[in-house]
């Protein structure tokens, strides 16, 4: 299935050095700190074991996690030293304080609080940064990158900063979108590596994706009125583009952030045409396939033998909102024909759903003329045909005999007469 992935914005890891461009360079009495936004594809990474969601500060990492840097995400830097004014502060505890909360709330926290904006950017703005590309020492680039330097202390204490994710620029060729309620990000110094302070920390906020996985039943209904399950309709799924033509889902790898659709008048024959077939239990689902917020439609291409596909001109429709909860936290589920999903975290059918059936499509079983069967004693044989030649066709019954019998004899009892009152007149 495709996942329904929950965005859990979070987590930074520790690194090892390589030489990354340093847009603003910190002097001893600063930090350079670079934020490398990432971005995987699967909630249930976050399952894994070996799988940390915690942060540290250190150097800059090699990935090797089928992670992928993400642009145009947008950072808010709040300088939170006087949080920690108090001695008695205990600044884990406030880091985990922040962590609970959403980005709404932690902005509110801090303008509640006075916490005045922090950060100097390589462009001299102060306090707001959006990720990008950038180009490295090794010849290679990086997405997802950002940096901005800040004093280590303020006011004669070591500094405080609350980092937090504002928002994603919109990009609806992104296989993903994603929860705009990140997780904010407390950065204390000093920070320390191997008994070493750091002049350049960086910080790995990773994001699992903003995923939604549309299924529906595939049902017939039989001349009788019986529903059942019908296994092996062919559909695929399209949207519109500004010129309202039906765009298809192609077959782009699987590991590409990026859908690729494609424009065809035979999308059945088309070999870049991603296919879905509806399975035993009459379920069609997307597979791998990952659908951002939008309104898509599955068109059927093959209905089942004995079946009439009538499904219109649009098919089935999906709508897929832009996250998970309104700003009251009441939950969105994804539409299809106007019937909301039963969904999980992991982008599994559930036995429920399985059991339900629903969404449900239908379509109706063709009406067939079954010949008349003839019965005992009758014959259908007509000239060239075995049987009794020159009898005509369905003249075999008893009844019809016996009236042709009767016929017959009114026919000569009327000869008969005629015949003796000519006689008489003679």
């Amino acid at each position: 299935m495709k996942r329904f992935l929950l965005a859990l914005l979070a987590g930074l890891l520790t690194a090892v050095a390589l030489a990354a461009p340093r847009p603003s360079q910190a002097s001893g009495d600063d930090a350079n700190v670079v934020l490398h936004k990432r971005i995987y594809r699967d909630a249930r990474l976050s399952q894994r074991p070996d799988f940390d969601w915690a942060y540290e500060s250190g150097t800059e990492l090699t990935l090797d996690d089928d992670s992928f840097g993400l642009n145009g995400a947008h950072f808010r830097i709040y300088d939170a030293t006087a949080l920690l004014a108090p001695d008695d502060v205990d600044a884990a505890v406030l880091a985990e304080r922040f962590a609970q909360m959403s980005c709404r709330q932690a902005i509110a926290y801090a303008e509640d609080h006075d916490l005045p904006l922090a950060g100097h950017n390589p462009d001299g703005s102060s306090g707001e940064l959006v990720t990008q590309t950038v180009a490295k020492a090794d010849g290679t680039t990086e997405d997802g990158y950002a940096s901005f330097t800040v004093p280590k202390q303020v006011g004669g204490r070591w500094a405080a900063y609350l980092i937090i994710e504002t928002k994603v620029d919109a990009d609806k060729l992104l296989n993903i979108d994603l929860d705009k309620k990140a997780v904010p990000i407390l950065l204390v110094f000093p920070t320390v590596e191997n008994e070493t302070e750091l002049d350049e920390v960086h910080i790995y906020p990773k994001n699992v994706g903003y995923v939604r996985d549309p299924y529906f039943f595939k049902y017939g209904v039989t001349t009788s009125g019986e529903q059942v399950r019908l296994a092996g309709a062919i559909f695929a799924l399209y949207q519109y583009d500004d010129a309202g033509r039906k765009m298809y889902l192609d077959q782009s790898p699987v590991n590409d952030l990026k859908n690729s659709w494609v424009y065809t008048d035979d999308p059945l024959n088309h070999p870049k045409v991603e296919l879905f077939i509806a399975d035993k239990n009459g379920l069609v689902n997307t597979g791998p396939r990952f659908l951002p917020s939008g309104i898509y439609y599955f068109e059927e291409l093959k209905s089942v033998p004995g079946y009439t596909n009538n499904l219109g001109e649009h098919g089935v429709k999906v709508e897929i909102p832009d996250s998970w909860t309104d700003d009251d936290g009441n939950f969105r589920p994804v539409l299809v024909n106007g019937e909301p999903l039963i969904e999980t975290l992991e982008g599994d059918v559930t036995a429920e759903a399985l059991a339900l059936g629903r969404p449900r499509v239908y379509n109706y079983q063709q009406a067939t003329t079954t010949p008349t069967k003839p019965k005992p004693g009758v014959t259908t044989a007509g000239p060239g045909s075995p049987g009794k030649p020159g009898l005509l066709p369905g003249l075999g019954e008893a009844s019809t005999w016996l009236a042709m019998g009767i016929g017959l004899l009114l026919m000569l009892t009327t000869y008969w007469l005629l015949r003796r009152k000519e006689r008489q007149r003679a």
